[in-house]
This record gives structure tokens, sequence and C-alpha cells, in this order.
């Protein structure tokens, strides 16, 4: 689930309900040059008046950048990741992380 909306602390709150049964790991994923790259998506939509040839063009474009970001920000750790990945493990016989 991807939880992009929920900050570290509302994430825990959510991960305490699964207390008895799970365990969870949160990975925060994307840093500054996804941050861009998600603004860019969001210009990009809201010019919803051009024509379909230069939508294509336009998408070809955004994901090459969306490319570049994550290969860049996947060489560090950042202090503000683009959005976080929540795994919860419930009901295990083993752990896997």
């Amino acid at each position: 689930h991807g939880v992009r909306q929920y900050t570290p602390r509302t994430i825990s709150m959510l991960t305490k309900i699964f207390n008895d049964c799970s365990y969870a790991r949160l990975y925060p994923l994307g840093g500054k040059k996804c941050n861009i790259a998600h603004v860019a998506l969001r210009r990009f939509q809201q010019r919803s008046s051009i024509d379909a040839e230069r939508t294509k063009v336009l998408q070809d474009e955004y994901a090459d950048k969306v490319r570049e970001a994550i290969m860049f920000d996947s060489e560090d750790l950042h202090p503000r990741p683009a959005f976080y990945a929540l795994v919860i493990h419930s009901n295990w016989s083993r752990r896997m992380f």
C-alpha cells in the first residue's frame, strides 16, 4: 500500500493495530529528484487540453525523468523521501525481514 499521504507518526499508529500478530518495516523511497518528477507529473496532468500526439511525447519525457530520478535518489538516503513503502508481515511462523 502506498503511503505517500501518511507521516511516520500516522504509520506508527497504523502498525500498532497489528502488534499482536505482525511486525512491520517502513522503507523510505525516493528523494529530492523523485519529488521534482512528481511535481512535473501534476503539471502534466493539468494540461488536459493538449492533443494526443503531444500527450504521448510528454508521457515519454516524464517516464524518462522518473527513471533518472529513481536512479539518482537510490544512491543515497534522503531526509525527505518521495514516499514510503510499508510492509506488514502478519501471522508469521518465520521472520522474513
